[in-house]
């Protein structure tokens, strides 16, 4: 098993590899991403659910550098397609007819 580890981790066991292919990183992060989402859905407390949504962000931060695209850029994407789009603030569920 390949599992990307964050970069203060230091498993016991098994060898440490670092990618210099930005296409395997970038493959091995989707598939973290994917991982911690799931985490997120699976967290039964508050605390749970705020630390896998921490580490969704920073798997999001690391793809977006990925691709030369600063956490600041990142945050003014965001805030653009928010102010275009809306938040989530209204809770507003859409019913298809």
């Amino acid at each position: 098993m390949k599992k990307l580890i964050r970069d203060n981790v230091f498993p016991a066991t098994g060898e440490v590899l670092v990618l210099t292919d930005d296409d395997k990183f970038h493959e091995h992060l989707r598939d973290e991403l994917e991982e911690l989402v799931t985490d997120y859905f699976e967290a039964k407390t508050t605390p749970g659910e705020l630390d896998a949504l921490a580490d969704v962000m920073e798997c999001c931060y690391a793809l977006a550098s990925l691709r030369g695209v600063s956490v600041t850029s990142m945050d003014n994407a965001r805030n653009i397609r928010a102010n275009l789009r809306g938040r989530f603030n209204r809770r507003k569920l859409w019913v298809e007819p």
